[in-house]
């Protein structure tokens, strides 16, 4: 057990919470993590064509936002995350990605109990990020605000990297290392970063965000998401 936070795991769901406050005013936190995998190699190298295809295009097409913090820079597909959304592609294998995501993120509710009011209809906007060797994703979160919900991400193509989780306060930091197909929900307001990418060729990574509904986002944004479920 770590001395500022202890750790279970019940199948693909791990909870990180902190030790019990040894008074009142000390800080008590608890989060989850839902680990998912795609075991579809040949999915996986049609996304890994598909994406690498529309890189190109959509850096020339959509304007950048910003980076996210993550220091990839203005340059890149990236920082067009606020503008463009992987999932009004009309492609089969990205509407079957977005089902597969879904999926995913109903277990992953049901897992922690989660019981919606009338008014949840969750809204993704979905990005990836392509990473030349030696590149590294900054320390940054998603959302700090009240309205703050799920991120997530998929890796699609990578050797030797690894992508990190900070916890809250006591900013301990818990490392998991990356493989194709696998993937992992987070609450969006938890810090995260990658290790350098040691890899020859492209790491490759799908992003996202999940809105609880699109009145709890952010007016520069909302035009931008779809329905997860459709």
């Amino acid at each position: 057990m770590n001395k500022n936070f202890k750790l279970s795991k019940n199948h693909k769901l791990i909870e990180i919470e902190s030790i019990e406050p040894a008074n009142f005013i000390a800080p008590h936190w608890k989060f989850h993590l839902w680990f998912y995998s795609l075991n579809d190699t040949d999915f996986l190298g049609k996304l890994k064509q598909i994406l690498l295809e529309e890189e190109k295009n959509i850096i020339k097409t959509y304007p950048a936002f910003n980076d996210g913090g993550t220091g990839l820079g203005f340059e890149t597909v990236t920082s067009r995350y606020n503008t463009f959304n992987l999932f009004r592609i009309s492609r089969s294998e990205i509407k079957n990605l977005k089902n597969y995501i879904g999926l995913e993120f109903k277990k992953y509710l049901e897992s922690i109990q989660f019981e919606g009011n009338l008014d949840f209809s969750p809204m993704i906007n979905c990005w990836f990020n392509v990473m030349d060797p030696g590149q590294s994703i900054n320390l940054h979160s998603h959302n700090l605000s009240n309205t703050s919900f799920i991120s997530g991400h998929i890796t699609i193509s990578c050797e030797d990297s690894y992508t990190y989780y900070i916890t809250p306060y006591t900013k301990d930091r818990l490392e998991f290392v990356n493989n194709p197909g696998e993937g992992i929900f987070f609450p969006s307001y938890i810090e995260h970063g990658t290790s350098a990418h040691k890899g020859l060729e492209k790491r490759i990574t799908l992003a996202f965000d999940l809105y609880y509904n699109v009145e709890q986002a952010n007016s520069n944004i909302r035009n931008n998401l779809v329905e997860l479920y459709d």
